[in-house]
């Protein structure tokens, strides 16, 4: 969760702003070769002591950023740069780890308390959706074993 209720959420320029404050996390730069592999990863930046997250974004949107740009994705709608958004009471505003391919509250917007049942514990199984070219069987035959099991900070 990035938003709790009465928190103003940003993100702005790869960059996720609580309250005004920079949220603490380790940037990575994370691509896969279609939209179905696993992200190929390096790093960009050092991590820092307070870093409390790994997030992961395309290199293209990284470059772009560190030349000057402003990167806006659409159809994002909320909390977006220049549209900073309170999280309503009883909601929460939340993010996917793969920031620049992830539909999630930038997208439909924030998520009601009664939607949230459970915490993740554990990653139980990982597929390898390139290697498996998004066949269901596929998944079963080329899982990627080194998140199984793993667990969830």
């Amino acid at each position: 969760m990035i938003g709790l209720p009465g928190e103003t959420v940003e993100f702005k320029n790869n960059q996720v702003f609580v309250n005004g404050n920079l949220l603490p996390e380790h940037r990575i730069i994370g691509d896969a070769d279609d939209d179905k592999s696993a992200l190929q990863t390096k790093e960009f930046e050092p991590r820092k002591p307070d870093d409390k997250y790994s997030v992961y974004y395309s290199e293209d949107s990284t470059t772009a950023v560190q030349g000057g740009a402003s990167v806006m994705r659409r159809p994002y709608e909320f909390g977006v740069q220049g549209k900073p958004m309170v999280v309503p009471p009883d909601s929460f505003f939340v993010m996917g780890d793969s920031r620049d391919n992830s539909e999630d509250s930038r997208y439909w917007g924030f998520v009601p308390r009664g939607l949230i049942i459970g915490r993740a514990m554990f990653v139980y199984w990982s597929c390898d959706r390139g290697a498996s070219n998004g066949d269901t069987f596929g998944c079963v035959t080329h899982p990627r074993l080194s998140r199984i099991g793993t667990l969830v900070r």
